[in-house]
């Protein structure tokens, strides 16, 4: 069994947490690279509701981001002690966005009502800015696997804003972009975030085989 960072023995749980990081990171490559499939093979493509992928997809989504706070649970808990509270600040966004988004998916195929607080650029918002600072103070403190931290800080930010690009302009977004143009948004989103899913199984790989990043 391999040691964590600061050399006490990585714990079964942690190993676990660790597991479900890269699981989750796989899950949401998944469910990045076929939308960006299909975008390639139907240029024109819109929202999956109403096909036959969209439950599988919302599924896959929503396995994924529970799988991914599993694992962000079992990194700040097991490098607190050197996290710092500028990482452990952005962790804690970045759980909760990730949990609302979870919410929001698993929302598509089951009755969860949405609380009247409820904003669809919320959880966006709390990914990419929790992604930002997590990645930025692991980096700094240097807890964890610093090629995972930076996809996570950078690849976090650019794939929320491209995907909640329609919401964010919604009128300015249709008149600054062309037909043609617009699906070049939406791709590009789905291509940020495959190295994001990455990032996220490297950290998990830190958790599972941490004595491989010490």
């Amino acid at each position: 069994m391999g040691t964590e960072g600061d050399g006490a023995p990585a714990g079964a749980g942690t190993r676990w947490c660790g597991l479900a990081g890269m699981a989750g990171g796989a899950l949401l490559m998944l469910f990045s690279a076929a939308l960006a499939a299909r975008q390639a093979t139907d240029w024109q493509a819109g929202p999956t509701l109403g096909t036959p992928i969209h439950l599988p997809l919302m599924r896959t989504i929503t396995t994924a981001l529970v799988l991914l706070s599993v694992g962000l649970v079992g990194l700040l808990g097991a490098q607190r002690d050197r996290l710092g509270w500028v990482a452990g600040a952005g962790g804690l966004l970045a759980l909760s966005g990730l949990a609302l988004w979870a919410y929001a998916a698993a929302g598509t195929f089951l009755p969860l009502p949405l609380p009247v607080w409820w904003h669809p650029l919320l959880f966006p918002a709390l990914v990419a800015l929790g992604s930002v600072v997590l990645g930025w103070g692991m980096v700094r403190s240097r807890a964890a696997p610093p090629g995972g931290a930076v996809l996570v800080g950078l690849c976090g930010p650019v794939c929320m804003a491209l995907l909640t690009s329609p919401d964010l302009a919604d009128g300015l977004l249709h008149r600054a972009l062309s037909t043609a143009e617009y699906p070049v948004v939406r791709m590009a989103g789905f291509v940020a975030m495959l190295p994001y899913g990455g990032g996220w199984m490297w950290l998990g790989y830190g958790l599972w085989r941490p004595q491989a990043e010490k």
